[in-house]
């Protein structure tokens, strides 16, 4: 019989679809305050559902052109744009908005600590996307080799704001490494020729993935969300185990110049068998690091959560548990009952 795992904590990934940040930290809080490390704003409104809200800086740069082409990489997604004639840089592509957005959610949260409805030692947790989503999800494959370095270029001047105006000792990054995961899955189908030869796809991409991390100072938290998506409620591959999302985390790990302080990755909802967890024996994490394994569906509630959990345990001391992806394309009216699942399990394991 497999030893009883220690659950160390709950993590959020990122969007919660509930009315704005105000309501997100607070029912975030109240369900999961002395949980959490790290609380996110929900990425509500036009930022909801991920990276494609981008679509709106696009639309708005004279540098590029819509060209009426459903991209399928979430399903029916959003129309892509083809570049325009003329200069392409940071200026002509424009703000992205990732800072606006976290700016004004860590002073909503600072405010809603002062009265009391969040924690004081919870960090502020950023989410965001790597260059690779928005521009496989929005651009044209003829465009990506050419727009990639741009806005790779305009996401680290919205960081450098968000790290020069947030205290770096009350702040997360998370990456979310979701495009990546199914360039992989599809042994680079998906790039549609972008990054040339694929024969190194798998370095071309933990390369990315560790400047990126990079990028974060030692004292702001660092994370990684692994991610097999969630489009119409499904992730875009069954994996056959962890072993892929070990060897990313592994590589990545090797390349980064700095500790790793946490990382996510999904279990799928009909997994609660030991060989889908086996890889995670090789997982190699900084011993500080958290672990955090999305097993929780709420489909199957406590008891779908207790299996994966005693099926992680044959391979793990320790991790904490998270949902598969973010909330983002669920039933609103569901949320507070999967806040609640997450305490429920937690303290299920700990009884």
């Amino acid at each position: 019989m497999s030893p009883t795992p220690d659950v160390t904590g709950v993590h959020l990934l990122g969007s919660v679809p509930l009315a704005d940040a105000d309501t997100v930290f607070r029912a975030v809080s109240r369900h999961l305050g002395p949980y959490l490390s790290r609380i996110p704003d929900g990425e509500t409104g036009d930022r909801l559902l991920w990276a494609p809200w981008q679509k709106a800086v696009f639309e708005a740069s004279p540098a590029f052109r819509p060209v009426g082409v459903e991209d399928p990489a979430y399903g029916n997604g959003p129309t892509s744009f083809a570049r325009n004639s003329g200069e392409l840089n940071t200026e002509t592509l424009g703000e992205l908005g990732y800072a606006r957005a976290a700016l004004h959610s860590y002073e909503r949260l600072t405010e809603l600590r002062r009265s009391g409805q969040v924690p004081p030692d919870v960090r502020f947790q950023v989410d965001l996307p790597t260059q690779a989503a928005p521009i496989a999800l929005l651009i044209e494959p003829a465009a990506r080799a050419v727009v990639e370095p741009v806005y790779h270029q305009a996401l680290l001047a919205e960081l450098d704001e968000i790290l020069a105006r947030i205290p770096h000792e009350d702040l997360a990054i998370q990456w979310d490494v979701a495009v990546e995961i199914a360039f992989l899955e599809s042994s680079g189908r998906m790039l549609g020729g972008w990054w040339g030869p694929q024969d190194d796809l798998f370095e071309q991409i933990t390369e990315r993935l560790a400047v990126l991390g990079d990028t974060v100072p030692a004292d702001v938290d660092l994370g990684y969300h692994l991610c097999y998506g969630n489009s119409h409620g499904k992730p875009f591959a069954e994996p056959k185990d962890s072993s892929l999302l070990v060897e990313v985390a592994n590589d990545l790990q090797a390349r980064l110049h700095r500790d790793l302080d946490f990382l996510h990755l999904p279990v799928p909802r009909d997994r609660d068998d030991e060989a889908y967890f086996a890889p995670l024996a090789e997982l190699s994490l900084p011993q500080s690091a958290d672990l955090y394994l999305g097993l929780l569906h709420l489909h199957n509630g406590l008891e779908g959560a207790r299996k994966r959990i005693a099926a992680a345990g044959s391979v793990l001391p320790r991790f904490g548990i998270a949902t598969h992806c973010g909330m983002g394309r669920m039933d609103p009216a569901t949320v507070e009952d999967l806040l609640a699942l997450h305490r429920s399990v937690l303290e299920d394991s700990r009884a």
